[in-house]
């Protein structure tokens, strides 16, 4: 081995089958299922090509530069026409505003949504009051024995008893 060189070692060479011939290619097209994705592909790029095609050829054959077809088309559209008409610097002031007008709306919806963020935490803090008020009477209930409801009966004799001491 001399100094400098390198010996290069081949590669592992795959064997691949051999490449088919133009008839094996067309007897494979041709035994192949009419509902291949691949033809369903082809067809639908070919209608694509022929529409485009058709579509320039009718605008070649139909160009008209008369002014009142211009209009009789330009009324059809449900623009307005100082939009369509305006300057550059008109555009970029209203599209100025539009940028104006959309920081206004996202700095209330940030305001909006810490305002109903402090809502839910009072909401919140008023269920758990309202849980441990519950829990206090439910406790209060258990410790306490409730007195009997005063009936007709005993109101009589209450009062007839009053009534003996005058």
């Amino acid at each position: 081995m001399l100094g400098g060189t390198k010996k290069k070692e081949k590669g592992v060479i795959l064997d691949r089958p051999p490449s088919l011939t133009l008839e094996q290619m067309i007897e494979d097209v041709e035994a192949a299922d009419p509902d291949d994705y691949v033809f369903k592909f082809i067809e639908a790029l070919d209608e694509d090509v022929e529409t485009f095609s058709r579509a320039n050829e009718e605008e070649d054959d139909e160009v008209d530069d008369s002014e009142d077809e211009f209009y009789e088309v330009r009324d059809t559209f449900e623009t307005d026409p100082t939009f369509v008409f305006e300057t550059i610097d008109q555009r970029y002031e209203r599209m100025c505003e539009f940028v104006k007008e959309r920081d206004g709306l996202l700095a209330n919806k940030k305001s909006m949504e810490e305002s109903c963020q402090l809502l839910n935490d009072r909401v919140a803090s008023t269920k758990d009051q309202l849980e441990k008020l519950k829990f206090d009477v439910h406790k209060h209930l258990e410790t306490h024995q409730t007195p009997e409801f005063p009936t007709i009966s005993s109101q009589n004799t209450h009062s007839s008893c009053e009534v003996g001491t005058d």
